[in-house]
């Protein structure tokens, strides 16, 4: 009997966590006004250290999808996405729902023909939502880099999402 009491506990737990997700989900299309895949890929994967490890493991579709990422001082201060600009127009990506207020450096950087990065905007977040934009961006990929700053807190959570027009 108290091998089913575990299990159900079990059960239960998982039920309350995935609804739970949905309903932040839900929380974030209310702010964008867009259709958003809420479970579909939602966490970020590691590693996404270098804008190579961004590339394969963590792409970010523009207007239909959010990602849930952590830094963390000492094992995990920085994170890349990557993102495949392909149209001319603004790429804006906001950070929110950052957890303990902590400090985040957001760079927007533009990878040429030749493999080089070129930082084509930055902005810090100071713990509350921040967007951060580049204008006028042409086609192309583009890497959006998140570092902890040393002022932050040890541990910070946050949401990213792209929007491109």
């Amino acid at each position: 009997m108290r091998k089913k009491s575990m299990v159900l506990l079990v059960v239960m737990i998982l039920l309350v966590t995935s609804t739970t997700v949905f309903a932040e989900g839900a929380n974030v299309a209310d702010k964008t006004n867009k259709n958003i895949s809420v479970m579909s890929g939602m966490y970020e994967v590691e590693p996404n250290d270098t804008p190579a490890q961004a590339k394969q493991n963590n792409k970010l579709k523009a207007n239909t999808q959010w990602k849930r990422g952590k830094l963390d001082r000492g094992y995990d201060s920085v994170d890349y996405y990557y993102y495949s600009h392909r149209n001319y127009g603004n790429i804006d990506v906001t950070l929110f729902n950052i957890s303990t207020r902590g400090k985040v450096n957001i760079e927007i950087y533009r990878q040429n023909s030749n493999g080089t990065m070129i930082r084509v905007s930055g902005g810090i977040s100071d713990g509350i939502q921040q967007v951060v934009t580049a204008r006028n961006a042409s086609e192309g990929d583009y890497f959006v880099k998140l570092s902890l700053l040393s002022s932050s807190w040890d541990q910070v959570s946050y949401d990213i999402k792209i929007d491109a027009r």
